[in-house]
């Protein structure tokens, strides 16, 4: 695929995602430490950090899977075929 293997592809573009989602997590974290500090009521349960670490590897799970499902889409498209659709 131009030149590009399937790993180093899939590399080059999950990098960019994980980045992304990692500065998210870093922001997202103290906002929903916060929100549940503030909010009425929330206090009857301790919060534990390993519930934000799941919620994290999920999300980075969910984003590695579809990824991995656009690049291998991608992979098998011909580049005839979408040069005959345009």
């Amino acid at each position: 695929m131009l030149g590009f293997s399937s790993m180093s592809l899939f590399y080059t573009l999950s990098s960019g995602f994980i980045k992304l989602l990692l500065l998210s997590v870093i922001f997202a974290w103290p906002l929903a430490y916060g929100a549940y500090k503030f909010l009425p009521g929330a206090n009857k349960y301790q919060i534990q950090v390993w519930e934000f670490l799941l919620g994290t590897g999920i999300i980075l799970v969910l984003a590695l899977a579809t990824i991995s499902f656009q690049i291998v889409k991608a992979t098998k498209t011909k580049p005839v075929d979408v040069l005959k659709d345009e």
